[in-house]
């Protein structure tokens, strides 16, 4: 049994990406195939989330030729599906969109791979600015200072 399940079980991939509100970002679910070209009615294909609090959610799916989405704005590209790419597409991101995305794939090969997506919003970033604008400030006002 052990040699059957090494035979037919894939890597895990793990990566975080960090986003900003309201952007596009694709989460990469990239697999092994037996054959170059995949066929869609041949794949069963799953997407989902675990938020901050550690609630699971289906994201995508795809049985049986059809694509089932959960998540507005979810989508999944059939040209690259047919090349083994099951990456998602995730439009105009939000907060509520952070969390564990993880991509399963079965073809008769299970490939797992997930995302830790960190989504940042813009007083985050503002802030970050600010700390910037505020030590370079500093920075050149001390100069001045030294200068004088």
């Amino acid at each position: 049994t052990g040699r059957y399940l090494s035979s037919h079980i894939s890597h895990l991939v793990h990566k975080e990406l960090s986003v900003l509100v309201g952007t596009e970002i694709t989460l990469s679910c990239v697999f092994d195939t037996p054959s170059k070209l995949v066929e869609w009615s041949a794949l069963s294909i799953e997407w989902n989330m675990v938020d901050k609090h550690a609630k699971k959610s289906m994201v995508y799916m795809l049985e049986d030729g059809r694509a089932h989405v959960y998540k507005e704005g979810s989508v999944m590209n059939e040209t690259r599906l047919r090349q083994s790419d099951a990456s998602l597409q995730l439009h105009n991101v939000t907060v509520r969109d952070e969390g564990l995305y993880t991509c399963r794939v079965i073809n008769p090969l299970i490939y797992t791979e997930s995302t830790a997506l960190k989504v940042l919003g813009i007083l985050a970033v503002q802030g970050e600015i600010y700390i910037i604008l505020l030590i370079s400030f500093l920075f050149f006002f001390t100069l001045d200072l030294l200068n004088s």
